[in-house]
């Protein structure tokens, strides 16, 4: 039987099997009724009062369901999934293959993909934990951002859940975002959502609370539901499927780039005054108003053609 040794403040060390870790784990981290342990993202370069106690090897592998962003990109895509598996090279630097998929707003006919390689993020020197800067393959390399756990357990029904910050990305046009995942497309559990949304509270940093004022519930309509879960080909891994429905970072940077003559004719008296999701309106200094929305940006004929992109 496979047997694994880990350290846990439920167990003294012993030799575990995957079954007796994977129990000592719900034991621990699940919420209710233990408390979320919280993070600042590592790439904000503040002290933290919370020690963090990383993912366990392999838990964050697999597929995973966006449930909940503050994303107005993501909102206008369904049934979003994130897959990440090793690269040949994994045991080595710790690199990961992340595939995005999720079908457009209205159409169900075509699932849309998004590659790219996570390597383990590096600051000042240091490895950080469950930190990843993502890079897609060209011709999108230039999207490149960073995601980081910020929190991460079992909800209240034993089923797995992280919260991920996101940097922004495409040269600062594209703010943060704050995402909540789940291995079920339905999300965590209320009572562990409620706990989600108070300990980021409880983190009483700005940004972040700015940010998940404007989180909201992602389309997760069962439509993938009995489907294998996504694989990735050689086309695939080169992005040679671009569309309007990209995924995740690439989708927010390639909706940037469509979006750059609207959002110059619309503010050209300062170009860098817009984001595609949060912007400043006194000051126009590069810094982000959450409150802000691509929404504004957008006509209702614009918003049909992106929530009805054709596949190439």
């Amino acid at each position: 039987m496979n047997r694994v040794i880990y350290v846990t403040a439920c167990l003294d060390t012993k030799v575990l099997t995957k079954a007796e870790l994977n129990i000592c784990n719900l034991k621990r981290h699940q919420t209710p009724p233990n408390h979320i342990e919280f993070r600042l993202p590592p790439t904000f370069e503040l002290p933290s009062h919370h020690a963090w106690e990383p993912t366990p090897p392999f838990w964050f592998l697999g597929t995973w369901y966006f449930g909940y962003s503050n994303s107005v990109v993501y909102q206008l895509f369904q049934d979003m999934q994130w897959t990440l598996y090793p690269t040949g090279t994994y045991g080595i630097d710790g690199t990961l293959q992340d595939l995005t998929t999720e079908f457009a707003l209205n159409k169900t006919s075509f699932v849309f993909k998004n590659y790219g390689i996570d390597t383990p993020t590096v600051i000042k020197g240091t490895p950080v934990p469950d930190s990843y800067t993502y890079i897609p393959t060209p011709p999108l390399t230039f999207a490149n951002n960073t995601w980081e756990v910020i929190a991460w357990g079992y909800d209240s029904e034993g089923v797995p859940y992280s919260v991920l910050y996101e940097t922004p990305a495409d040269g600062g046009l594209v703010g943060p975002s704050l995402d909540i995942i789940s291995r079920s497309d339905k999300g965590p559990s209320k009572p562990t959502l409620d706990a989600i949304y108070d300990g980021i509270k409880d983190l009483h940093n700005d940004a972040l609370d700015a940010l998940l004022k404007i989180v909201v519930k992602l389309p997760q309509n069962g439509g993938r539901n009995g489907q294998l879960f996504p694989s990735c080909n050689a086309t695939c891994q080169t992005n040679g499927t671009l569309s309007p429905g990209s995924a995740r970072q690439t989708r927010k940077a390639m909706l940037t780039f469509t979006m750059c003559s609207i959002r110059i004719w619309r503010c050209s008296w300062n170009w860098r005054c817009l984001g595609i999701r949060h912007v400043h309106t006194s000051k126009f200094q590069g810094n982000y108003n959450p409150n802000f929305s691509l929404l504004n940006l957008i006509t209702p004929l614009e918003l049909f053609i992106f929530s009805n992109p054709e596949p190439p």
